[in-house]
């Protein structure tokens, strides 16, 4: 059977009880509704920059991540967009960040192999 991640990323949020999500990618991935529709089916209010901060992520991606770079302002202008998308109800740093260390004990225990 195939997966959509998209669909596999909206049930766990779901379990976790999370009804809005801000969504951050490339300008494709915020913009076309190959992810963002599949978040929605699932009942899940989806959040996207508005147009000039997805450019700066989009830019961001493929001009500074791509190439394993990080510079300080890009750094601080991401934040900026994510704390936008906070303000407008999406989880904030700390929240995401205790989801996601759940997720990865979750994923730990129930999908490592022994060695």
């Amino acid at each position: 059977p195939l997966i959509h991640i998209a669909d596999a990323t909206a049930i766990h949020i779901k379990k976790q009880g999370i009804e809005t999500v801000g969504l951050l990618g490339t300008r494709f991935t915020m913009e076309q509704g190959f992810y963002k529709d599949r978040l929605v089916d699932h009942g899940l209010k989806v959040l996207v920059p508005e147009a000039d901060q997805r450019e700066t992520v989009h830019n961001i991606i493929y001009q500074e991540l791509c190439l394993g770079k990080i510079k300080a302002d890009s750094r601080a202008k991401f934040i900026e967009v994510v704390n936008s998308l906070t303000q407008q109800g999406a989880l904030t740093a700390h929240q995401w960040r205790q989801i996601y260390n759940r997720h990865r004990q979750y994923c730990h225990s129930h999908y490592s192999t022994p060695r």
